[in-house]
C-alpha cells in the first residue's frame, strides 16, 4: 500500500517558499512530488532534457541547462527565479549540481534560499580519498584505499591489497552512464591492468579499495540531517535487500531497518565535522574486524531516501526543503528514534538484478514478486504521475539498443564481465 506520510508545514500555506532541484534523476522525482502535493510550488532544471523529473506532472517550471559554463548555468537558473517570491529553495540531488551550486553560492544566494555545509567539507566528503583521510583523523573505521596514478602504483596497491580488490573513482559515476557505477571488482592483476585501462579515460581520479567479503546484506545505509549548530535533527537507517550490479551498486531494494550501532558512529562523526544539511552514507560489516567500516558519504539527498519515514511521516527530502526554508522544527523530535517500517525499490534496477540471481539459481521469481508485495515506495511507477514512467521506458528501449549496436560492432570489455556488469547473461559470464 502507498505510503503517505503527514508533513508538517514550514510556513503558512500563503506563505510557503517554492522549491528549485537539480538533476532531474531518481530522488528528484520523488522530491518533486512529495512538495507539489504538500502546496510546494516546484522547478527541476537538468542539462538532460529528458530527465524524467522533467517529465512530471509535479514539476510546473522546467529548465533545460544549456551550454557548458557552470557560469552560464547559474545565469539561467537566476532567470529562471526571479519572479518567484518568496524565494525558492534551491536542492541539489547529485554530487556534481553540489559542487556547482557549493561553487556558486554567492551568486545564486541572492535569489536561492541554499542549505549548504563548507565548500571544503563537502568536497572532502564527495572524494573518497579525502573522505578516508577524515575518518582516519576521526576514528571512524574504513576499508583501506590507495590512490593510483599509473600502472607502477597500480601493481604495488594490487601486491599490497591482494585479490579480489576494488578499482573505483574518487567521485561517483565519473563518466556517467557510459562509466557504470565508477568502481570494479578485480579477481587478478590482469583484471585490474585491464579495468584501470577503461576506466581512467572517465576520470584519472583513482583508487584501489581492499575488498570487505559480504553481500549487500552485510551493508547499512544511513541517513541524517543536521542542523546549522551540526546537531542531528534526525537519523536514519536501512539495509540493502537488493543491489544493482549485483556485487557492488546502489539499492534496487532497500527497507528501514534499525542499526543504533551505525547510527551513533556516523551521527557522532559528522557532528564532530560541523556538517550541515542532507546526507546519504553506507557503512559494511568485516568479518575480518568485526567492526563496520565507511563505504562513502554523500553529501546530499540519496536516491532512496523515500526509505525512511520518522514520527508524523517526516522523512530526508521534507527535512532537506524545511531546513533550506528556515522551518522550526516539531517539539520533542528525538533524532534517534524508531522509525517506520518501509520499503523502497527501484522498478527497473531491481528487475535487472533479480534476472542475474535468476540465473545464478539465488532467487525464485515467486519470493521476488512476494518482495515486491510488499514495497510501499517505488521509484517510477505512480499511477497519478505515469509520464516519467513511460519515458523511463523509452530510454531503457534506446539504451538497449544502443547497447546491443556496439557489441556487435566490437568485443565486450573486461569490465562487463566484473561487479559492473549491466546484463544478467555478462553477469553470468563472469
Amino acid at each position: 500500500m502507498k505510503t503517505t506520510p503527514h508533513i508538517f508545514p514550514p510556513h503558512p500555506p500563503g506563505e510557503r517558499a517554492g522549491a528549485w532541484i537539480l538533476c532531474g534523476q531518481v530522488a528528484a522525482l520523488a522530491l518533486a512530488r512529495q512538495l507539489s502535493r504538500a502546496g510546494v510550488r516546484v522547478g527541476c532544471a537538468d542539462t538532460d532534457a529528458e530527465a524524467p523529473a522533467l517529465f512530471s506532472r509535479h514539476c510546473h517550471h522546467r529548465l533545460a541547462l544549456t551550454g557548458r559554463a557552470e557560469a552560464g548555468w547559474a545565469r539561467q537558473l537566476l532567470e529562471a527565479a526571479h519572479d518567484w517570491r518568496p524565494r525558492p529553495v534551491l536542492l541539489a540531488t547529485s554530487d556534481e549540481t553540489l559542487l556547482f551550486v557549493s561553487r556558486f553560492r554567492e551568486q545564486l544566494g541572492q535569489s536561492f534560499r541554499l542549505d549548504l555545509a563548507a565548500h571544503e567539507l563537502l568536497t572532502s566528503l564527495i572524494d573518497k580519498r579525502r573522505m578516508y583521510e577524515l575518518a582516519a583523523r576521526h576514528g571512524l573505521p574504513a576499508p583501506r584505499g590507495l590512490p593510483v596514478r599509473d600502472e607502477a602504483e597500480l601493481a604495488a596497491a594490487g601486491r599490497e591489497l591482494g585479490y579480489p580488490c576494488l578499482l573505483k573513482s574518487a567521485h561517483s559515476k565519473p563518466g556517467g552512464r557510459d562509466a557504470a557505477q565508477g568502481k570494479i571488482l578485480a579477481d587478478s592483476w590482469d583484471e585490474l591492468r585491464l579495468n584501470y585501462a577503461w576506466l581512467r579515460q572517465w576520470d584519472d581520479r583513482l583508487l584501489v579499495q581492499e575488498w570487505i567479503p559480504g553481500g549487500c546484506g552485510n551493508i547499512v545505509m544511513f541517513n541524517g540531517y543536521f542542523s546549522a549548530a551540526g546537531e542531528p535533527v534526525a537519523v536514519f537507517t536501512g539495509r540493502k535487500l537488493r543491489q544493482f550490479p549485483c556485487q557492488s551498486g546502489t539499492a534496487s531494494l532497500s527497507e528501514a531497518f534499525a542499526a543504533p550501532e551505525v547510527a551513533r558512529a556516523m551521527a557522532q562523526f559528522l557532528t564532530a565535522l560541523g556538517y550541515r544539511g542532507p546526507v546519504d552514507g553506507g557503512m559494511k560489516y568485516d568479518p575480518a574486524s568485526r567492526c563496520f567500516k565507511v563505504l562513502d558519504i554523500n553529501p546530499r539527498l540519496g536516491q532512496n531516501y523515500r526509505t525512511y519515514h520518522g514520527r508524523e511521516g517526516v522523512d530526508m527530502g521534507w527535512l532537506a526543503y524545511s531546513g533550506a526554508a528556515g522551518a522550526e522544527w516539531p517539539a520533542g523530535y528525538s533524532p534517534l528514534e524508531m522509525q517506520r517500517p518501509c520499503r523502497w525499490g527501484m522498478e527497473d534496477h531491481d528487475w535487472r538484478s533479480a534476472r542475474v540471481l535468476k540465473i545464478r539459481g539465488e532467487l525464485r521469481w515467486r519470493d521476488w514478486l512476494r518482495q515486491w508485495a510488499r514495497v510501499n515506495e517505488r521509484a517510477w511507477w505512480d499511477w497519478r504521475d505515469l509520464r516519467p514512467v513511460a519515458g523511463r521506458l523509452c530510454n531503457w528501449r534506446r539504451e538497449r539498443q544502443g547497447a546491443s549496436a556496439q557489441a556487435r560492432a566490437a568485443q565486450t570489455p573486461a569490465y562487463t564481465r566484473s561487479a559492473a556488469a549491466g546484463s544478467a547473461e555478462e553477469d553470468v559470464q563472469s
